[in-house]
């Protein structure tokens, strides 16, 4: 187990942020996924990084809106809460649904970040599995890529950290 103090110390050294490794946090409550995102995007804005912090459904829209060049050319995405959507969303997004597929769009910006070299970090209560079903395999392929992840557990201030 690794506290969280040292995943932050090693997500904001500058080789780290250079390369363009994302990150995965997974498990825990949502506002502990959410505080520990938070705490790496500050470092990121305390670097001097052009930093974006969106839902999947707000990324969907943004893309399908003429600013898919703010997801794919921006330092650092955070995209919050993958496979969780508010009620006002998931009924926005089942009027819209036949004018974007939030998963192909969703698939295309994290494969263009991959390609970029840029970080994204992504929360979810879900795992790969759970996302492959709820989005597609391609989706939780891409997702699991990110560079390494993080599962929080709810029980302790400890994180199990894969690939760090």
């Amino acid at each position: 187990m690794v506290p969280n103090a040292e995943i932050i110390e090693r997500l904001t050294d500058s080789a780290f942020q250079e390369r363009g490794v994302g990150l995965l946090i997974t498990g825990g409550p949502r506002d502990e996924r959410s505080k520990m995102a938070s705490m790496v995007l500050r470092e990121f804005v305390n670097a001097g990084h052009n930093c974006l912090a969106v839902t999947p459904f707000e990324l969907a829209a943004a893309y399908h809106f003429g600013q898919s060049h703010r997801l794919r050319g921006g330092d650092v995405l955070l995209i919050k809460d993958l496979g969780r959507l508010s009620q006002a969303e998931k009924d926005a997004i089942e009027v819209i649904q036949p004018c974007f597929g939030v998963t192909g769009i969703l698939e295309t910006i994290l494969d263009q970040r991959r390609g970029n070299a840029a970080t994204t970090l992504i929360t979810t209560e879900h795992d790969l599995q759970e996302l492959a079903a709820q989005f597609s395999p391609r989706l939780a392929n891409l997702v699991g890529a990110v560079g390494f992840s993080i599962q929080l557990d709810s029980y302790s201030e400890e994180s199990h950290a894969d690939r760090l």
